[in-house]
């Protein structure tokens, strides 16, 4: 049978029926519905390469998750469809290797960016808050572009093998919006990497440090740790920068650094019509004519 191809205006109503006529497909992942959704929400979901494909009996071959967002989100969408895939073609969808967040980020005409620019800014922008979701590419290329200045700076000087964590460098970026004498917080970045430290008012560089290394030499890693490790880099700074003497590090309840009016991305989205920011609930609620979800 001929495939069929052509460019359709995706509304709600027609990514419901869509829906309603599927009967097999891959089980949901709704954490992707939520950052598909939240673009399409805030007017920054961009044209996509990827078609909506459907099998020769109309079963969605290619295309749920991002016809679940548009139910989602309420927002009609414009894409590529093919019908008449046939179904043994099945074996080679999404095969190709997938692009990175960096690949795509300069491949929109953005400058090359490494992941640890990345880690210091996700970590900059939302500190404690939600570390462990992942951010829609829209959000997160907003966040690189505020804090790109401060993030290279951080990157340029937080450096060595087994120092270069992504959110040490974050509290160096808090520090650097605050702090006047960037020359003194260049000094405690150099400190950090090298372990020579001149007196004893450099002796919160050398805590950090030795924490960081601590931390490398038992491989201790989840989100309870790298919270702990992130307030204590700001602690760490703050009493560099004022002079005062540190040799052990204890665990800090509060931010030194704390950046006003944060919210986590999964709770806050930029109204793009209104320019206003409007609370989008979480977790996945389906319409009620929708009733099949995957196989």
């Amino acid at each position: 049978m001929k495939l069929i191809h052509g460019v359709e205006t995706v509304t709600p109503k027609k990514a419901e029926l869509y829906l309603n006529k599927n009967s097999i497909n891959r089980p949901l992942r709704e954490g992707r519905v939520e950052k598909y959704s939240a673009d399409m929400a805030s007017g920054t979901w961009t044209a996509c390469t990827a078609p909506i494909v459907f099998y020769e009996n109309g079963d969605i071959a290619d295309g749920q998750h991002r016809l679940y967002a548009i139910v989602e989100s309420g927002q009609a969408q414009e894409f590529m469809v093919v019908r008449n895939f046939p179904r043994d073609a099945a074996l080679n969808i999404d095969t190709g290797l997938p692009r990175s967040f960096t690949d795509n980020y300069s491949l929109a005409g953005n400058e090359k960016i490494d992941t640890n620019i990345v880690g210091i800014c996700r970590w900059a922008e939302w500190g404690t808050r939600d570390i462990s979701r992942v951010p829609t590419n829209a959000e997160l290329t907003e966040v690189l572009h505020k804090h790109m200045e401060a993030a290279k700076f951080a990157d340029k000087h937080i450096r060595g093998r087994r120092l270069r964590r992504s959110n040490v460098g974050a509290a160096v970026v808090r520090a650097y919006y605050v702090e006047k004498d960037t020359e003194r917080l260049q000094r405690f970045c150099e400190i950090y990497k090298t372990g020579f430290a001149e007196s004893a008012s450099d002796s919160a560089a050398i805590a950090l440090r030795n924490h960081c290394l601590m931390l490398s030499d038992k491989s201790m890693r989840g989100d309870i740790v790298e919270v702990d490790t992130f307030r204590r880099a700001q602690h760490a700074i703050y009493s560099f920068m004022k002079g005062r003497a540190l040799t052990i590090l204890r665990p800090p309840s509060d931010e030194a650094y704390p950046i006003k009016g944060i919210v986590a991305p999964e709770l806050i989205r930029k109204n793009a019509k209104k320019g206003s920011l409007k609370t989008v609930k979480l977790g996945l609620k389906a319409p009620t004519k929708i009733i099949k979800r995957g196989s």
